[in-house]
């Protein structure tokens, strides 16, 4: 039998299914699968002994330590079950039964053990967590890792070890500093359940010095990519006595539902005891005959059958602002349970979404009358099903049991427990879980403020003016479609909610709008739908630049796609494997192949479409390559593209490891990054080190950037990645090409090197002040 031996050159965060038990396999590491975004971890609270490993010494490691943090274990074994109570649903759970004076699972590999046995525990224990992290950002693509531990300063208090929020980067970058200091924050939580905690609430982002995080927060933490955020527990002596283990276990489940419910995916806990909005049932709605509108226009045809559906004991009404009816109707949404909600919806003839560009828009102003209008719920879509499919009645009995539409339905949920997962596109009828195989991202909700308010609506809605929202549904790609939203506030970009393969005869024939809460008047006006066809030119005066989202990126494409929104002057297009044709790409300005895995993408391609990028850029197309997109365009595989005179220096060791570096710009990419410092940090993903291939056939490249500090893991050798390139510039035929190694879309603060690379090897940019 021939076995092929395929290398699968990883980077940026691919996720991808692995072989959970099988992997983390070790009989003294307790793993267990999860149902949560959760991810307890337990390193120091084993007993037993690693068969055939010696005692550790500790000769030479700084803060050597052995002892092991009583009931640690047990502990985090009881939050796991609590949190089953409440959720039903378990999280992940990583648990040393191995004894730390044999090996540390909270240090680094050169401090952690003194033998192969010992090593193979330790190995173990860090697979599990790094699979759990994984599985949880393709699930959910945002998480929490919790990782337990004793401290004796205390006896009574949890401390908190977030590194001083570099662990939480993604909470805060997307929530703001409430969610690490807040009431609603994961220690304001547990201080509503009588925990004394370490930094008070509201008072310091600054850790105990003693208690900042160890080595297992900062390695699976955010502020090295991606979106699973760390948090180091140290919880006292009488916390974790016998006698306290399972209320203190209840109480941290309590205050980790509560964070969870207003940060996290994914946890669907019994309602009956929380103060929530139940989730749309469409199908148990009822057809109210309270109010009809007219006049809305969708492709010059008029809306049909305007419906208000509504709860058997919401409170609902419908008037208009002024004048007639069918002229400036607004809906005054009200319901004094916030239990229950109000949906109106509203039907239209099928309109198709056949060609890449293709777009429908639903637009709608918005305000309300409810002071900082805090935990209320609101959702709008836009609802469609497959042209071949039996199409729904347009006027639906009043009493109709059924589920009015099935089909398709892009749903935005913009409540304050808004999550990643609640912009999605679903099928109906799977209840409130997305389908597993569609695809969803979200970058957090866009923020509009009144200048009296204390604090953001995390609705978008507004006391004091109306607000323009507009909600997109476009064709990206052949099989794909891109949901976004968008704000008429000044200094709110374009949000893009998720991007999902469906299928090309979809049409979309109904809009949904539902609202909840609390003593509170939502008013809508100007509700209207309307559909764009694709242009058969590019726009001239913008810049398309074409992403690829196909077989084999990682999940930093998310990122990639969405810092290119915010982008001014851009057109932007996602392109799946059989997008990549000469055809199409005659279209685009630039081509940006971003993080994942090289040979993955290569072999999606296949030999003609890579041929196909290579005559783009020798006829004068711009390529740009992040992380494994560096790979692809070197001249060092026999499935590169070869545009880049570049071989990959210490191929064995591609999986160095990931985690920020520096970097030292050269003279030339100093000026042309406009970069105001030589020196800059930036997250590495497993990118090459590049060096000159000297193939004579490919022009010569220039290098932009050096590293100047390393990640060194997985055997990989000292020194190797020091000096090596990690940007460069270089042209191939007509036209230009530029390779970053690692992620300026993954580090905060150099998402503008995405802009100045566009800039540079763009058809309609370059040469103008760029070379």
């Amino acid at each position: 039998m021939l076995i092929r031996m395929v290398l699968m050159i990883v980077c940026g965060g691919m996720v991808a299914q692995s072989a959970w038990a099988q992997r983390a396999a070790h009989p003294l590491v307790n793993v267990q699968r999860g149902d949560l975004p959760i991810i307890l971890s337990a390193p120091h609270g084993g007993s037993q002994a690693i068969a055939g490993a010696a005692e550790r010494t500790g000769q030479g490691v700084r803060q050597f330590r052995n002892r092991t943090d009583l009931n640690t274990g047990t502990l985090t074994q009881e939050i796991a079950n609590a949190l089953q109570r409440k959720t039903g649903k378990r999280p992940y759970l990583v648990v040393a039964k191995f004894h730390r004076k044999y090996a540390d699972a909270n240090r680094r590999p050169l401090d952690a053990y003194e033998s192969s046995p010992a090593q193979q525990a330790y190995d173990a224990y860090h697979q599990a967590l790094s699979d759990a992290r994984r599985q949880v950002e393709y699930r959910w693509q945002q998480g929490i890792l919790l990782d337990i531990h004793g401290q004796a300063a205390n006896p009574q208090a949890i401390y908190r070890g977030t590194q001083n929020g570099a662990t939480v980067s993604h909470l805060l970058k997307h929530h703001g500093r409430a969610a690490l200091i807040g009431p609603g924050s994961l220690f304001g939580q547990l201080a509503k359940q009588d925990f004394p905690v370490v930094p008070n609430v509201d008072l310091a982002d600054q850790d105990h010095p003693s208690y900042d995080g160890g080595y297992i927060v900062v390695t699976y933490g955010s502020d090295r990519g991606g979106t699973v955020d760390a948090i180091q527990l140290e919880l006292g002596r009488d916390l974790r006595s016998a006698d306290q283990l399972a209320t203190t276990a209840d109480r941290i489940a309590n205050a980790l539902v509560a964070f969870a419910e207003n940060y996290l995916p994914g946890l669907d806990v019994d309602r009956s005891s929380l103060p929530l909005a139940d989730p749309p049932k469409i199908a148990t709605s009822r057809l109210s005959s309270q109010g009809a509108i007219v006049n809305f226009h969708f492709d010059d045809q008029r809306l049909q059958s305007w419906r208000l559906v509504d709860s058997a004991d919401a409170e609902l009404s419908v008037a208009p602002t002024g004048g007639k009816l069918t002229q400036s109707p607004a809906l005054r949404l009200q319901t004094s349970d916030d239990q229950k909600a109000s949906t109106l919806m509203a039907s239209f003839p099928p309109t198709g979404l056949p060609r890449v560009g293709d777009r429908i828009t639903l637009q709608f102003d918005a305000m309300h009358d409810a002071l900082g209008f805090h935990d209320q719920a609101f959702q709008f879509g836009l609802f469609g099903r497959r042209a071949s499919g039996q199409t729904p009645p347009k006027h639906l009995p009043v009493d109709r049991p059924a589920r009015p539409f099935t089909g398709w339905f892009a749903e935005v949920d913009l409540g304050s427990r808004t999550t990643r997962s609640s912009a999605i596109l679903r099928r109906a009828g799977a209840a409130s879980q997305a389908d597993p195989s569609l695809d969803s991202l979200w970058h957090g909700p866009l923020i509009a403020r009144d200048d009296n308010d204390a604090l953001p609506d995390p609705l978008m809605f507004t006391r004091q003016r109306k607000i323009t929202f507009w909600f997109v549904i476009e064709r990206g790609a052949a099989n794909r479609l891109d949901l976004f939203v968008r704000n008429s506030v000044s200094g709110d970009s374009a949000g893009l909610l998720g991007t999902v393969d469906a299928p090309a005869d979809l049409q979309v024939q109904s809009v949904g709008l539902r609202f909840a809460a609390p003593q509170a008047t939502l008013i809508i006006d100007q509700v209207c739908v309307s559909q764009q066809k694709n242009e058969t030119e590019p726009n001239a005066s913008s810049v398309n630049v074409g992403v690829y989202v196909g077989k084999g990126v990682g999940g930093s494409f998310k990122d990639l796609l969405f810092e290119l929104e915010k982008l001014p002057g851009l057109n932007v297009h996602r392109l799946a494997a059989e997008d990549v044709e000469a055809d199409q790409l005659k279209q685009l300005d630039v081509l940006i192949h971003p993080g994942g895995s090289g040979s993955g993408q290569a072999r999606a391609l296949g030999p003609e479409r890579r041929e196909a990028v290579r005559r783009f850029v020798a006829d004068g197309g711009g390529y740009i390559g992040i992380c494994a997109g560096s790979y692809l365009a070197s001249a060092d595989y026999e499935w590169s593209l070869g545009i880049m005179d570049a071989k990959v220096v210490d191929r064995k060791h591609w999986n160095r490891g990931t985690g920020t570096v520096s970097i030292e710009a050269t003279e030339q990419g100093a000026s042309d990054l406009l970069l105001p410092d030589s020196e800059l940090q930036i997250y590495h993903g497993q990118g090459p080190l590049l060096a000159p291939g000297n193939h004579d056939h490919i022009e010569d490249f220039q290098t932009l950037a050096t590293y100047k500090t390393e990640v060194v893991k997985n055997g990989a050798s000292p020194g190797v990645m020091i000096g090596t390139v990690a940007m460069a510039k270089g042209r191939f035929g007509q036209g230009a090409v530029i390779c970053y190694s690692p992620h300026p879309e993954l580090t905060v603060g150099l998402e503008s090197l995405l802009e100045r690379a566009i800039k540079m090897v763009a058809r309609k940019t370059r040469g103008k002040g760029d070379q």
